[in-house]
This record gives C-alpha cells, structure tokens and sequence, in this order.
C-alpha cells in the first residue's frame, strides 16, 4: 500500500495573528494554542520531526539558562515581569532566524517555509527589555512541537 504524500499549505499572515497577539501582551492564550495546532496540521506537516526538535532543543535550552540564572538569588526569588532578558540569550534566540533560513533553503518543501516564517515572526517579537515575551515564545514553541508531534512527518 502506498502512502499519501502531504502538501503544506502556505501560510499567510493572518494565520500567525493570534500566536503574535500572545507573545505581545499574552491575551488570548486560547487561540494561540489553536493556532499552534492549526499550523501544525495544515502548514507545517512535512517538517521532518529531528529537524523540528533540534530547533526546539536550542529554544529549551536557552530557556532553561534563563530560568536557572533567574531562580534565587540570595534566596530571593526573583520577579520575572520586571526582568530584562539576558542579551545572549537574546542574541541566541536571533541567531535562529539564519539558521532557519539555511534549514528552508536545503529543503525545498512549503513546511521549512513556513516554518522560518512563523518562528521568524514570533522571534521578532520577543523583547529584551521584556523576559516574560520569551516565555511566551517559549510556550508557543513547545505547543507547536507537541502539536507538530502529533501531526507530523516521524
């Protein structure tokens, strides 16, 4: 039996709105989980799993430094809505914009595509001055990658 190719969809901006909105100011948290399965689903399918995961592990592992460096200091916790994100990791995160580029241009598939432009965009709005948008980002990602688990190429 032959299995069936999946076509990605291209994605427009409209279908990035809500996940943008959530990263921003973290309303509409609902729909941001929708649209990370929607995307997931329609636009992202043929995404290898390994490549999708090893761009999520950089995310995690930057985020994991964040919160460690951020913990307790002088068994302190300390405010995360008043924190400023590290500027290497700020720097890291934007350093996977061209790799992200690079992961579309070997594949010639809609999904790597797409994918450079719906992290590309939520990257964009992740604010130095602002740790809690890099949570936000970090949520979104890891719904997109569970979703993605789910929905996508193995």
């Amino acid at each position: 039996m032959k299995k069936e190719k999946k076509f990605d969809k291209k994605v427009n901006k409209n279908n990035i709105n809500n996940i943008i909105t959530y990263i921003e100011n973290g309303k509409n948290i609902k729909q941001m989980i929708e649209e990370a399965e929607n995307v997931s689903k329609v636009n992202i399918t043929n995404v290898s799993r390994s490549k999708i995961r090893n761009i999520f592990g950089t995310v995690k592992k930057m985020e994991m430094t964040e919160i460690g460096s951020n913990e307790k200091k002088n068994d302190q916790p300390v405010d995360n809505t008043m924190k400023r994100l590290d500027p290497r990791i700020y720097d890291e995160l934007l350093l996977l914009k061209p790799k992200l580029a690079y992961t579309k241009s070997r594949f010639d598939k809609t999904g790597y595509e797409n994918l450079e432009f719906i992290i590309g965009n939520a990257i964009d709005k992740v604010k130095i001055d602002d740790f809690i948008t890099f949570k936000r980002f970090c949520q979104f990602f890891e719904d997109l990658m569970a979703y993605h688990h789910c929905y996508g190429e193995k």
